[in-house]
């Protein structure tokens, strides 16, 4: 993996808005941010990231995988 990275959402359905911040959560050179983790199963079959969201603000948010093939993957969270 190469690092994962946090857009704010104005909705759960919709993309990032224009201009939003990249936060990275995750990176391989830094480790996860905060107070969060990030560790592979112990049968080497997930990747397991806890996010501490205790001093992120509640709303919508984009999370993103991209990993070392360039690929990308993400997923819509909301915090309340």
């Amino acid at each position: 993996m190469n690092r994962i990275v946090r857009h704010p959402v104005t909705s759960p359905s919709g993309p990032p808005p224009s201009g939003a911040a990249t936060l990275p959560l995750y990176s391989p050179t830094s480790g996860a941010a905060g107070n969060s983790t990030f560790r592979v199963s112990s049968s080497g079959t997930q990747y397991i990231f806890n996010w501490d969201t205790t001093s992120v603000a509640a709303g919508c948010y984009n999370l993103v995988a991209q990993m070392k093939d360039t690929k990308s993957y993400a997923t819509i969270v909301q915090l309340k």
